[in-house]
């Protein structure tokens, strides 16, 4: 029999996913998240091998009026440049190959292993890239968050208080703008890597004992690359209550609602500059715009009939003409900024 462990599947978790005949069943996934800034982002080769670095213009030169017969003195632009981060996303999938044997189909009950890795994936994927501090863990890259915790010009406050908050974010994601960067030298995107059958060593922590092992990696290097600091506007301190219910400063005729504050939030986006834009937000802030939609006679706030990459019939929401994709990483349980 198996060893009871708690990082490869024992019996226990076996009979778990049998159905009464004895065969692997269908399984829901109630953990299941969308986030779907992850596909809407640009993936760029970074021109470092642990980090990407940014060059930035931050003074123009001197322009001054003459008279004939007067010279100027020459001036000359000013630069920075700081290194983005990138972090290593990496998980195994380890079984017993006895244990694999007694599902009665190898193949899928170490596909769902994989499937199950691959969400948990996405998921610290997506954390990352809205909550991630490098000053707090140096295996981190530096998400959108720690990057506006003071309320200035591109971070708009919407006047909530409490730590029940919440965030949206507007970004202008382009290879020149705000995108990911992945090593050189390495391939962009999630990795999976099937090393077969492997022998374990010192199996259930025992010297010289040995196991078969189906063994799978998932691995994913990347970082996100803010390359024009304007490109990217929160709308911190979201009030969830009011909200949910659409009322006080979030009712359909309050000129404080989010949706004014979302029009500000545009202005703030450089102009003519390239690239997607789009809102990012949580289930609760797309729930509030899709009432919105539905309560204000107005065109800023439209629910637009549209195909999914299958082919498939669906709806998207629109802000000001942007998509808004839901990411369920952001939470309703951030603190307020001032």
């Amino acid at each position: 029999m198996a060893v009871l462990t708690s990082s490869s599947p024992n019996i226990v978790d076996l009979m778990k996913e049998l159905d009464p005949q004895g065969k692997l069943a269908r399984m829901a996934n109630l953990l299941a998240q969308t986030n779907q800034m992850l596909t809407m982002m640009p993936y760029v080769r970074a021109n470092n091998k642990t980090h990407h670095r940014v060059s930035a213009i931050t003074s123009l030169p001197a322009t001054t009026e003459r008279a004939l017969n007067e010279g100027t003195l020459a001036s000359k632009h000013e630069a920075t440049q700081h290194d983005e981060a990138m972090t290593i996303l990496d998980q195994w999938a380890v079984c017993d190959v006895s244990l694999a044997e007694l599902s009665g189909n190898v193949s899928e009950f170490r596909a769902r292993r994989v499937k199950t890795g691959i969400e948990s994936m996405n998921q610290r994927a997506q954390f990352l890239s809205v909550y991630g501090d490098q000053s707090t863990s140096a295996k981190q890259f530096t998400g959108l968050m720690p990057r506006h915790q003071t309320i200035g010009q591109q971070a708009i406050d919407c006047g909530g208080t409490g730590s029940d908050v919440s965030s949206a974010y507007l970004l202008c994601a382009s290879p020149e703008t705000v995108y990911y960067a992945y090593p050189d030298g390495s391939t962009g995107g999630l990795q999976h890597r099937d090393y077969g059958v492997q022998v374990e060593q010192n199996q259930g922590g025992v010297t010289g004992a040995q196991m078969a092992a189906y063994k799978d990696q998932l691995t994913w290097s990347f970082g996100l690359v803010i390359e024009d600091q304007r490109c990217v506007v929160r709308l911190a301190n979201i009030e969830v209550s009011d909200f949910t219910a659409l009322t006080g400063t979030q009712a359909p005729t309050s000129f404080a609602n989010l949706l004014h504050k979302m029009i500000i939030a545009d202005s703030r986006l450089p102009m003519g500059i390239g690239g997607d834009k789009f809102w990012i937000g949580n289930r609760t802030t797309r729930t509030g715009f899709q009432r919105l939609a539905m309560e204000k006679s107005t065109n800023a706030v439209t629910i637009e009939p549209a195909l999914t990459q299958f082919g498939k019939a669906t709806e998207v929401l629109r802000v000001l003409g942007y998509p808004f994709l839901l990411v369920d990483q952001i939470t309703n349980l951030e603190t307020a900024i001032t």
